[in-house]
């Protein structure tokens, strides 16, 4: 039988929108040599659906360490490159989706992007997912439901980290760049304000629903 040849070729094409985007030259340089990989899975075109495992990963001298491959995956989905459809398990790797969220990472102005980013970061690192989680465990038990919390979860763990980055990120922005603090403030209170008009907006919807018993 003749082995499956990858028919996009030898090559993996990044483009140069990517290469210079903000989401890309923000990345760790272990998470840029890692991405093109996740790309290489890719049997077509049409295929979104990738992998990278630990042992590929040392093979090409990505990375040396379990704990490191991990954050590289993190990353990459923090910066939007891939998003997680299945988080693996003792014998199964992790697998994502192709993601064009890296796009949208940064305004063109990186004041805004980077104060948007750390705003949102943060509130989400101060215990959204785990208030999240809990509520859903409760509805869970009083409807008596089986339902997979393992994508909260996973989110929840890896928050912590992204809110790291965003700490390194504007420590670099301070040493490399003229920050904008008003312009940065400014746009990181109205990522918040963004923020609580959807929370705010969705539990008028849930009250309105009890209200009419739909």
């Amino acid at each position: 039988m003749k082995k499956r040849k990858n028919k996009l070729g030898s090559f993996v094409a990044l483009g140069r929108p990517l290469l210079k985007s903000l989401a890309f030259t923000s990345l760790s340089s272990s998470a840029k040599i890692a991405y093109p990989y996740f790309l290489y899975d890719k049997k077509n075109a049409h295929e979104d659906k990738v992998t990278l495992t630990f042992s590929q990963a040392k093979k090409f001298n990505i990375c040396r360490s379990q704990s490191t491959f991990t954050k590289i995956k993190k990353e990459l989905v923090k910066h939007g490159f891939l998003d997680p459809l299945d988080g693996g398990g003792l014998n199964a790797p992790a697998i994502f989706k192709v993601s064009n969220r890296w796009n949208r990472y940064g305004n063109e102005d990186f004041n805004v992007s980077a104060g948007a980013s750390f705003a949102v970061e943060n509130w989400a690192a101060a215990g959204f997912w785990k208030d999240l989680i809990a509520g859903l465990e409760n509805f869970k038990e009083k409807h008596n439901l089986n339902i997979s919390l393992g994508f909260f979860k996973w989110h929840d763990n890896i928050e912590d980290q992204h809110a790291e980055h965003t700490q390194e990120e504007m420590k670099m922005l301070y040493k490399e760049h003229n920050l904008d603090e008003d312009v940065f403030i400014k746009a990181g209170n109205e990522m918040l304000d963004g923020v609580e008009a959807f929370w705010v907006g969705l539990d008028r919807e849930r009250v309105t629903r009890a209200h009419y018993g739909h």
